[in-house]
């Protein structure tokens, strides 16, 4: 099943977002890989511009929200890390890359339990991933 977050650039939490969020309750890809699968994006949005146009945003967002993450993480701002992490699940849920959501859901699971210490390894792990993604987003024919 499939729900679709239209409400004017806003997701189900209520907060701002600059795309239009597609989530899958009880999909997860197969692949445990960091990658891109343009062959499932195309499937699943068709439009090789509106894909394009997600890709640009993710290009943009994705990089400046780990920024923050890791800006929060190093300040012990546990309410700006959760913040940053929430920006990241859903950016990284419209591209459905299994892995990274997992490493972010690994974050925030220590972000509500106060565990800041058990968090550097996960947000390098997850800044590596983000720096694979944009560089294969950048290589999408359209964007």
């Amino acid at each position: 099943m499939r729900d679709r977050a239209h409400r004017a650039g806003y997701c189900e939490c209520g907060a701002a977002h600059r795309i239009v969020l597609v989530m899958h309750r009880g999909e997860r890809p197969d692949s445990d890989s960091i990658h891109l699968d343009f062959a499932d994006l195309r499937a699943e949005y068709g439009d090789e511009d509106f894909i394009a146009d997600i890709l640009r945003v993710f290009t943009l967002d994705c990089p400046s929200a780990m920024e923050r993450l890791d800006l929060a993480l190093s300040a012990g701002d546990v309410a700006e890390a959760g913040r940053a992490a929430h920006s990241l699940r859903n950016i990284l849920g419209v591209l459905r890359c299994a892995p990274a959501l997992k490493l972010v859901e690994e974050i925030a699971a220590g972000l509500r339990a106060g565990d800041l210490q058990s968090l550097p390894g996960p947000a390098a792990r997850l800044r590596g991933a983000i720096e694979v993604l944009v560089a294969e987003g950048k290589r999408f024919p359209c964007s």
